[in-house]
């Protein structure tokens, strides 16, 4: 249990914040970094120990996923929606669609590979957990080596205020123009999301 992937992690986001090398597995990251060693243990043998931290992982390998819990697609996927057309038949109604081709014109498409992204803002830092920032450049070095069930994720809202020439790289699509937030003012939720996983 003292290995514990998920702990370990939550030791190294809060003792180290972003300022680490990941190292292959959390435990190893903050003994290097912190230690500056390697782990040496003797395992201990304990019966009957219960533990929903253990028993998570367990579970969310070996169930089983029925094939036809897949084969069922109940949203519409749709290219060249007009407005007027998304309006009357889904904004209205209220019916969930996912319209495919939005994306397809941003220079975003073009730039935001993950070696453009390296290249231009390897020392910038992101938001990677609710209080932890890391260098670019460390988040794409863990991404490449991490095994983690819950795995870090980039998900960073001021990304446009650390690389303002991402702002003219994407658009908000036609169908959603109308900014119904605006009348908030100053206390407008956070609406942009830069959004990046292994």
């Amino acid at each position: 249990f003292a290995h514990h992937p998920n702990l370990w992690q939550q030791v190294v986001l809060s003792t180290l914040g972003g300022r680490f090398r990941f190292s292959g597995n959390w435990k190893d990251t903050f003994l290097r970094t912190k230690v500056g060693g390697e782990a040496r243990h003797t395992p201990l043998q304990i019966g009957c120990c219960f533990s929903d931290a253990l028993h998570d992982p367990w579970i969310g390998a070996a169930l089983q996923v029925d094939p036809r819990w897949l084969a069922v697609e109940s949203v519409d996927r749709r290219k060249n929606l007009s407005v007027d057309e998304f309006i009357s038949r889904y904004e209205t109604p209220g019916v969930p669609v996912i319209i495919t081709d939005v994306a397809s014109k941003w220079p975003a498409m073009k730039e935001w590979t993950r070696e453009q992204l390296a290249r231009k803002y390897a020392d910038k830092e992101f938001r990677v957990a609710a209080t932890v920032d890391m260098r670019l450049d460390d988040f794409l070095h863990y991404t490449e080596r991490a095994c983690d069930e819950r795995p870090l994720y980039l998900f960073d809202k001021d990304f446009c205020v650390k690389c303002p020439e991402m702002e003219g790289q994407y658009a908000v699509p036609a169908h959603f123009s109308e900014d119904l937030m605006r009348v908030l003012g100053s206390d407008r939720p956070d609406y942009r999301w830069l959004l990046f996983g292994p």
